[in-house]
């Protein structure tokens, strides 16, 4: 699980200012999804997808929602519903194409608030809809097309669902979060590394006309990690009166929502092949798998009792039979089923991490109320 405080902090930052309830401890949710992937088997086996191929990985989605009909006005009941969603991602790309990047759609568009935001710091859904048209315009184009990227009054701004900079040489330039996009933590996590990497971060405006004198473009997100861009896809009109030099490939394309075909323009980016994104890549993979800037990252291996993994696989497989009316195992729509969590935790083992990326690189307090207290419950018996 990686940085998993960080993006709880951000939720409880999110709940708190908008009235939501929230009283659980990074602790506990970081150990319901745990056991989530537990009792879904994801931890011995990767899940398959509808196509057949393995799941590339298990993105953690929480949600707070209010529930319908709660009530408004003096004596209403406003609670909040807490989800933890563990989702198997298809493949996003295949091998070949995260070795040689990705394409990217670049959308202009006069809307400058943030796809995912409200004030630029908290992810809400206000724009998570539009998100989605964005993400499908992407899919108009050829060429596995993975993302669209926003300019607004002629400068970058987010993608879809990525952070979005400009590799130049030694240089990481990227769009400042004060004004129109979200600060993601990974984008943060590469602020505070980017000293010891040799590699210096900018923030500033990046006009249209900056993108064509950088060398690279790269997608920062949890999701991601980090992927380097191949491709960039333009309409030819949006470029008209700019220096972009000649294309690699002129196409037309009626866009998703669009009566007529649009002249687009793909300009080639060698991001991969940059000595800077080498670094980059390796630096966010050692990051989580090696602990080499600190730990920002929990191992389920380090923290539960050995016989753990098969014993909640057991225990998952009778959830869902419970569940289940079903011969095929699918689980019954809007059943519910109240579990007793056992103790798998191992002993002085933390689920908690010091460590902080958000909302700025630095050391959290580490909270063990709630797993102290889970220590006092019976131990698994395997």
């Amino acid at each position: 699980m990686v940085h998993p405080d960080d993006n709880m902090d951000r939720m409880r930052a999110t709940a708190e200012r908008f009235g939501y309830q929230y009283s659980y401890s990074n602790e506990k949710i970081a150990y319901l999804v745990a056991m989530i992937c537990l009792w879904n088997g994801f931890v011995r086996s990767w899940p398959k997808m509808p196509d057949g191929k393995p799941a590339s990985i298990i993105y953690d989605r929480p949600l707070i929602t209010k529930p319908f009909r709660s009530g408004i006005g003096v004596g209403g009941r406003h609670l909040s519903t807490l989800s933890l969603i563990e989702y198997p991602m298809g493949l996003y790309f295949d091998e070949k194409t995260a070795q040689n990047g990705v394409n990217v759609y670049f959308h202009f568009t006069t809307f400058n608030n943030s796809v995912a935001s409200d004030g630029q710091v908290h992810k809400l859904n206000a724009r998570y809809e539009n998100a989605s048209i964005l993400r499908e315009m992407a899919q108009s184009l050829p060429g596995h097309t993975a993302e669209t990227i926003e300019i607004v009054n002629g400068h970058l701004k987010e993608g879809s669902s990525d952070t979005v900079a400009l590799l130049c040489k030694n240089r990481i330039i990227c769009p400042s979060s004060s004004g129109n996009r979200l600060p993601g933590t990974t984008m943060l996590f590469v602020e505070k590394i980017a000293p010891t990497l040799g590699l210096a971060v900018e923030y500033g405006d990046v006009s249209v006309a900056d993108i064509f004198k950088c060398e690279g473009l790269v997608l920062l997100g949890n999701a991601v990690n980090i992927l380097g861009v191949d491709k960039a896809y333009f309409k030819a009109e949006n470029l008209a009166g700019m220096d972009a030099g000649e294309p690699v490939e002129k196409l037309k394309v009626r866009m998703m929502g669009e009566t007529r075909e649009s002249d687009v323009v793909a300009y080639q980016f060698k991001t991969t092949q940059m000595p800077a994104f080498s670094v980059l890549a390796k630096a966010l993979s050692d990051a989580w798998t090696t602990d080499r800037f600190g730990k920002y990252s929990i191992c389920l291996n380090d923290v539960i009792v050995p016989g753990a993994v098969v014993a909640m696989e057991r225990a998952g497989q009778r959830m869902k039979e419970k569940l289940s009316p079903y011969d095929d195992g699918r689980p019954k729509k809007y059943s519910m089923l109240e579990v007793r969590l056992p103790n798998i935790l191992r002993s002085g083992a933390s689920i908690t991490l010091p460590s902080r990326i958000w909302p700025k690189p630095g050391v959290r307090k580490v909270d063990l109320r709630w797993s102290n207290g889970l220590r006092r419950q019976s131990r698994l018996n395997i």
